[in-house]
């Protein structure tokens, strides 16, 4: 299982926790590194 960065890295609200994250990372199959480059586009 990939070590997931801690969330405050990721998006300052606390509304998703890290294993929430994570379950919805392994079901919809997304790499994580698909995911960061996701996230940093704006």
């Amino acid at each position: 299982m990939t070590k997931l960065p801690p969330l405050k890295a990721i998006h300052p609200a606390k509304t998703i926790s890290p294993y929430l994250l994570s379950d919805i990372l392994k079901q919809l199959e997304i790499d994580e590194e698909e995911f960061l480059r996701a996230l940093g586009r704006k």
